[in-house]
């Protein structure tokens, strides 16, 4: 995912590759702020679900990312 202007285009992206013969398709985003959508433990939520399809081990298989921001105490 890049910054800026380039991450909001990352979560409108619905399919990418991953590595040569990997590929993630189907790809849908969301992200949620504190309070939001069950969001209580971070400033930020980033959820990514699709499947994952690969030359080499075939698919499509579940995919998901969750990402937050790491907290330190």
């Amino acid at each position: 995912m890049g910054a800026g202007a380039d991450a909001e285009e990352d979560l409108d992206c619905t399919e990418q590759t991953q590595r040569p013969g990997e590929r993630l398709t189907g790809l849908q985003s969301l992200s949620f702020a504190r309070g939001e959508g069950g969001n209580t433990s971070g400033d930020d939520l980033l959820l990514e679900t699709g499947q994952r399809v690969s030359d080499t081990h075939g698919g499509p298989y579940p995919y998901w990312l969750t990402l937050r921001p790491l907290e330190i105490p």
